[in-house]
């Protein structure tokens, strides 16, 4: 084996979702509608006009409160490195965080803990599963 790839994970928040109650202000106005006879000359004689109008407006103010639903996102961060196995030195490193509407841990994948150099790979795989949400464990992928 040239290089072990380790990595851990630096930040996981699963979706979550929740109801806020959101008061709504509503306000209707309906007109008041009146008549007056107003006098008009047409063509010459003096003629009675019955108009209507508006002369005011009934305002009804009225609360209600509706529920909203509202989602948070996953989260999920990584970071992993590869190492030499010969030399031990680092040659790759890399961390990534992403968001989505679901992060589900993988359950077909192989893991092994990793705690110290000079554990050996078959030690790893006999080791316990690893523990969810463990960011200073790191795990060999």
């Amino acid at each position: 084996m040239d290089a072990l790839v380790l990595g851990s994970v630096t930040l996981y928040n699963e979706a979550t979702w929740g109801v806020v109650k959101v008061p709504v202000d509503n306000e209707t106005r309906e007109p008041v509608m009146a008549s007056r006879t107003t006098q008009v000359e047409k063509d010459g004689k003096m003629v009675s006009v019955q108009e209507n109008y508006v002369a005011d407006y009934n305002v009804t103010h009225e609360r209600s409160v509706i529920p909203q639903t509202y989602r948070i996102e996953a989260e999920v961060g990584v970071v992993v490195k590869m190492v030499d196995t010969q030399t031990g030195e680092i040659v790759w490193v890399g961390s990534d965080t992403e968001e989505g509407p679901m992060f589900k841990q993988p359950r077909n994948i192989p893991r092994y803990n990793h705690e110290s150099p000079s554990q050996s790979l078959a030690d790893q795989r006999q080791a316990a599963p690893l523990k969810r949400n463990l960011p200073s464990r790191q795990t060999v992928i």
